[in-house]
């Protein structure tokens, strides 16, 4: 890895801090992170119940951050998968201690807002990612991943499936990974993969773990999100039938002239 790469990700996305008047009518201090954006599930939910075209749509846990890529880093979208589902794990644990509500962190707008008094730690940045991921091949998870590898820290090679594994195991994370081959003559891979997202939802509905909102057929889980890989990239699923897609180079920010009147109840 080039000395200028490893600089631009341990500096990461630019930090900046404003003060905003809260919902509460009180004055925070809000950070925003360049590279990463609150609410894009609350917009998404908006949105979609806009489009008579949606018969149903399932989303994750709001509170996961949108993380995408900095200019010039590269194929690193694995790493930012990994943050994004990192971001749900910090959400739910903030909310656990008394920290902000899911529904106050989407209140933030354009980036990762939050009180001065409780602002939230950083997710991990790509070369901590590394560090972790070898510690978790140290400990014994799905090891044989550094032997095909030959190991990723300070590198730019790809990681997947297996390696996300191995750190969220290593962390206390339960999780599982489910493979859908090459197709039978009963069913195509890729139908099966969709049966498997949607029941993955619909489960959870169905268990009384998520309330409606922005229309009786928009659900709002608290489930989190999907790491997808598939040959060449991986990907991130927020929602079931509706949108599917990797980390773009950059992101504009869609709550700039978009923002949702109110927000959903998670």
């Amino acid at each position: 890895m080039p000395s200028w790469l490893r600089k631009l990700l341990m500096a990461g996305g630019k930090v900046t801090v404003r003060n905003q008047i809260s919902a509460s009518g009180r004055l925070e201090r809000v950070t925003s992170i360049a590279n990463e954006l609150d609410g894009l599930v609350s917009l998404l939910a908006h949105l979609s119940a806009q489009d008579e075209t949606v018969e149903t749509a399932y989303f994750c846990h709001g509170g996961v951050r949108h993380v995408f890529k900095l200019d010039r880093e590269g194929g690193f979208c694995g790493y930012r998968n990994i943050q994004m589902m990192l971001s749900f794990v910090q959400q739910v644990a903030d909310s656990g201690r008394g920290g902000s509500s899911e529904e106050e962190q989407q209140r933030g707008g354009g980036g990762s807002g939050a009180s001065e008094s409780a602002v939230r730690p950083r997710i991990p940045d790509i070369l901590r990612l590394q560090d972790m991921i070898e510690a978790a091949w140290d400990q014994g998870f799905n090891s044989e991943a550094r032997i095909e590898t030959g190991g990723i820290r300070g590198t730019r090679k790809y990681i997947g499936t297996s390696e996300a594994l191995a750190l969220f195991l290593s962390l206390g994370l339960p999780c599982e990974a489910q493979a859908y081959g090459k197709a039978s003559r009963s069913s195509r891979a890729h139908d099966r993969l969709l049966d498997g997202i949607e029941a993955y939802f619909v489960d959870a509905v169905a268990s009384s773990s998520t309330s409606a909102g922005w229309g009786d057929e928009i659900y709002r889980t608290r489930l989190p999100p999907v790491y997808l890989q598939h040959p060449g990239t991986s990907a991130f699923i927020r929602l079931a039938h509706v949108v599917a897609y990797p980390p773009p180079p950059s992101s504009p920010n869609p709550t700039d002239n978009h923002a949702p009147s109110n927000q959903a109840t998670p």
